[in-house]
Formats: C-alpha cells, structure tokens, sequence
C-alpha cells in the first residue's frame, strides 16, 4: 500500500479544486488548453511561488560580499523603490 504525504483535510482540499476545474473547463468559463498548459507547468515543476519582503534591504550584501567587479556605489537612491511590504510572486521558469 502506498503512503498518503498528505492529510485528509489536504486531499479533501485538492479533490475540490480539482472539481472546480473540471467544472469551469466542462462549462467553458476556464479554456481548455489553458487549463491544461498550468497543470502541466504545476506537474513539471516550472512555476514557483515565493514571498518577497520588499522592505527587506540587502545593500550591505552588495557592499561587503567582497565580489569582483562589485560597484561599490549601490545606494537605496540609485534604485528606487516601487513596492512596499510582503507579496507572494509566481515565477515562471
């Protein structure tokens, strides 16, 4: 017999999202291909979720990491900040 990794509250949780899809695929309110491609995208690995903590700042990283060619003029000003506080990001890779 093989070993569930998740609980029954984690399957029950999969299984109606699952259904859901089936059911906008089936009524047409989710493409078909579309659906498949991100399945597809999930099964292979190729898109990752993360958090980002854009108030989190690393210039002392630049600064003191010691690498080659490091320009040690990287400043806060000289990159200005267009977000604040914590998103989750998706990448695609």
């Amino acid at each position: 017999m093989t070993r569930r990794r998740v609980d029954d509250e984690q399957y029950g949780q999969l299984t109606r999202r699952a259904s859901e899809l089936i059911r906008r695929v089936d009524e047409g309110t989710l493409p078909f291909d579309y659906a498949m491609g991100q399945l597809q995208r999930v099964i292979q690995h190729y898109v990752v979720t993360f958090v980002v903590d854009f108030d989190e700042r690393r210039w002392k990283d630049l600064r003191y990491g010691n690498y080659t060619g490091a320009n040690y003029d990287a400043k806060t000003e000289h990159f200005p900040v267009l977000y604040t506080g914590k998103a989750e990001v998706t990448a695609e890779l």
